[in-house]
């Protein structure tokens, strides 16, 4: 990872290439500027994600730019990738200033609360763009040439922060939260109704996160805890600003309004309303948390109990009426945007089947946006769902997703099957499909559903094989997806998952072409290119696992390992390790080796052969965040190695720079073992050392001994802080890795400011022992 004195460096002392000067590269960079100043503030919400993202997005930026120098400095056959990446980076901005708290932090704690999926989405288009550019420039170099450059995709750059990260992040905002209700903390003075409505805002705010909590627990979502007690509150200050009309619905209407000084849409509730009915909506909206879903709230009653109200977040506008204004244009929207949308919705889609929730009503007016507006790139969007009013919770796949009651949702985008001249009987994950399917046809043709069609006519002509109606331009994998969606059996039609993977390989696409944005093509995806996008998926729907309820097949994850294939050499008995994440250390390497083994252990292959064989496979993982399973193999005489995946070791490749002298520092002699063997692979000369004194004696001895320091961050003498602060202190023009088993953000970001080069996490992966030799080039540029 690189460090922020690099940073700086990079901030001061921009390079000069041409390269630079493209729009979308220079773009990028101040936006890592802007984020950089914002972290270096130290006055945000989620703040440790906020210093991991800072960290990833730089890494990502410096790759880029040496991939693209690479390359030959032009830009042209990477614009709509670097366009997509500048998009993205802007997103990332805008977060982390969500975050700052400069001013008025209650406000911004209302959209902070369990906010870490939106830094995942984030983290998951890095990846996914830096694949896209990276397999570009794979594709216009040199084999050979090519694989001097780190491939981040195979490191921790484009996962999620560390579990405890976003939990102290929780912890530390619901202690300032609990701080302004108890008067302990200090915040600026402002008026007594001021002071009032933060007070009131943050007693409301631990309130929710209290009920969001026991749901979790519960496992459900029509809970009457749903409406959360606002009359307390309502009766010590002024709670509601003035309503202005904004639309209605089947139940009621909507108003724009202010909350407690925050904008937002309040639903109401007119007339006879089943109670049961809105405390549904208002338990799932409740429940539900992701960046592509409209936030919750509050709920509750009028003054006299009745009409009930629903607050959520404002947006600009339904989809229906940006289509609506568009179509005014007679311009269809570009494909990048047109797919940026639909792939939003889907991913939204995605989580909510992953919920157990189906919503039955997926239209153009239950999508809402805002404009993200940039000189630099046509409009794009940030989308999210809306109306949960006819939403079904907890649907288990083999009961309650079949209904006998016809006719629910909108007729223009409702699935065959849903339609009163139907069946009766409605998968509705499947009818969800169909109607998302009818939702991108109005999007990309800018006209709705069958507009032509009497409707009572529309059931026998949909069992006929009609279909929405799409532009001749259109992608021809988008068509092929979107008449997958339409299929007139349910069970044809593909899942979210499968939506999301085949949307990213059509943005894959996009992003490598070169032909103008509304221009159809017909390239096919490489199978290396579609198996990242897909394992990149699995990986982020994966963080869902634990809030998935009994929708069997919604989401299929398949364990990274079969623990049946896990046996201990020491005790010659299967690991019990079923329904547990697997995560070895280097104290399980040293307590016992673990063999990895093609086939569980059966008979008498289970004898002392196996440990004569010359490579007898040890098991390691590179710690939880990425998930990067690796094999160490166990030579005759007691040597250790490593590499990746495959079955047998890796051979010394000619193309890593041979010969590099290397000083390795770590108390422990096992892992001083392993690392010496592993960069003895890479052809590197290797001195190691037990203790930082004596490695800094042998730096003192010739400051050009050696071209790279690789040290351990704690050790008993010396820590490898103390030997960075004595190293650039004494002005020793070498550069220093870190390496630890924390991966914590703080403990990053301690090495990084004590000038570090890379962080490394134990065990060490053998790709990044090939890679340390970058850091010698750049020091000497």
């Amino acid at each position: 990872m690189e460090v922020l004195k690099g940073i700086l460096k990079f901030r001061k002392h921009p390079p000069t290439s041409p390269l630079v000067e493209t729009d979308f590269l220079k773009l990028c960079q101040q936006n890592v500027n802007s984020i950089q100043t914002l972290v270096r503030s130290g006055n945000l919400l989620n703040e440790r994600q906020c210093q991991d993202l800072l960290l990833k997005l730089f890494r990502t930026f410096h790759s880029v730019q040496e991939l693209l120098l690479h390359c030959g400095g032009s830009t042209d056959l990477f614009r709509r990738a670097l366009e997509n990446l500048y998009l993205i980076f802007e997103k990332a901005r805008i977060l982390v200033n969500m975050c700052c708290i400069e001013d008025d932090w209650i406000t911004k704690a209302v959209f902070q609360i369990e906010n870490a999926k939106t830094f995942q989405e984030i983290l998951l288009e890095v990846g996914l763009c830096y694949h896209a550019i990276y397999e570009q420039a794979k594709g216009v170099s040199d084999a050979r040439n090519f694989q001097q450059f780190e491939d981040l995709r195979q490191s921790s750059t484009f996962k999620p922060a560390p579990v405890t990260d976003i939990d102290l992040d929780q912890v530390a905002l619901k202690q300032k939260l609990e701080g302004l209700v108890s008067g302990n903390l200090n915040s600026p003075k402002g008026s007594d109704r001021d002071q009032n409505r933060e007070e009131c805002l943050a007693r409301y705010l631990l309130m929710t996160w209290d009920c969001i909590s026991q749901q979790y627990q519960n496992k459900e979502f029509d809970l009457s805890s749903a409406i959360l007690c606002m009359k307390e509150i309502e009766m010590t200050t002024k709670t509601w600003g003035k309503d202005k009309f904004i639309g209605s619905g089947g139940f009621g209407g909507v108003c724009k309004t202010k909350w407690l000084g925050i904008s937002c849409a309040k639903k109401v509730f007119h007339g006879e309303v089943i109670e049961s009915l809105f405390l549904k909506e208002a338990g799932i909206l409740l429940r539900l948390n992701h960046p592509n879903i409209v936030r919750f709230f509050c709920c509750g009653s009028g003054a006299e109990g009745g009409d009930y109200f629903i607050a959520m977040e404002l947006m600009e506008m339904n989809l229906a009426t940006l289509i609506s204004t568009q179509s005014r244009g007679q311009t269809p929207f570009p494909y990048p945007v047109a797919v940026d949308i639909i792939v939003q919705i889907a991913r939204a889609m995605c989580y909510l089947h992953a919920m157990g929730v189906v919503h039955r009503d997926l239209k153009p007016q239950n999508v809402v946006v805002n404009k993200l507006t940039s000189r630099h790139l046509p409009d794009y969007y940030q989308v999210k769902l809306v109306d949960f009013g006819l939403s079904k919770a907890t649907v288990e796949v083999s009961k309650s997703n079949t209904m006998t009651g016809p006719g629910i949702g909108t007729t223009r985008y409702r699935a065959p099957e849903a339609h009163p001249d139907g069946p009766g009987r409605v998968n509705w994950f499947k009818a969800d499909v169909y109607s998302f399917g009818c939702t991108c046809a109005h999007l990309l043709s800018l006209k709705e559903p069958f507009e032509n069609m009497r409707l009572g006519n529309m059931y026998v002509e949909l069992m006929n094989g009609l279909k929405p109606e799409v532009p001749a331009t259109c992608p021809e994998k988008l068509v092929a997806l979107l008449n997958d969606c339409w299929d007139t059996s349910p069970n044809s039609r593909p899942g979210f998952p499968e939506i999301c993977m085949k949307l990213e390989g059509i943005r894959h696409t996009l992003m490598r072409g070169s032909s103008p944005h509304n221009e159809g093509f017909k390239e096919e995806l490489e199978p290396a290119s579609n198996e990242f996008i897909q394992i990149a998926l699995e990986e982020h729907f994966a963080t869902w696992k634990k809030h998935i309820s009994s929708t069997d097949g919604v989401i299929d994850l398949q364990p990274a390992l079969d623990p049946d294939r896990i046996m201990s050499v020491n005790q010659h008995e299967p690991c019990n390790h079923r329904g547990e994440d697997i995560n070895f250390t280097w104290d399980d390497i040293k307590a016992g080796p673990l063999l990895f083994l093609e086939e569980p252990v059966t008979g008498n292959s289970r004898d002392e052969n196996l440990l004569e064989s010359k490579h007898s496979l040890l098991l390691s993982q590179n710690g939880a965040r990425n998930g990067f399973v690796e094999q160490l193999y166990l030579e005759e005489g007691g040597g250790i190695m490593a590499t990746q995946g495959g079955g047998t070791p890796p051979s010394s490749p000619d193309e890593f720079p041979a010969g590099m002298r290397v000083l390795v520092v770590d108390d422990d002699p096992i892992c001083l073992m392993v690392l010496k063997r592993m960069l003895q692979r890479c052809n590197y000369r290797v001195t190691t050392c037990g203790k930082g004194a004596d490695a800094l004696s042998l730096l003192r001895e010739d400051i050009n001994k050696f071209d790279l320091v690789i040290s351990d961050a704690n050790m008993p003498d010396m820590d490898g802080f103390k030997l960075l602060e004595l190293v650039n202190g004494l002005e020793m023009d070498v550069p220093i890795i870190m390496m630890s088993g924390n991966g914590e953000t703080s403990a990053v970001m301690k090495g990084v400011t004590h000038g570090a080069c890379d962080y490394l996490l134990k065990p060490v992966r053998m790709e990044e022992m090939r890679n340390i030799w970058q850091h010698v080039v750049r020091k000497k540029r």
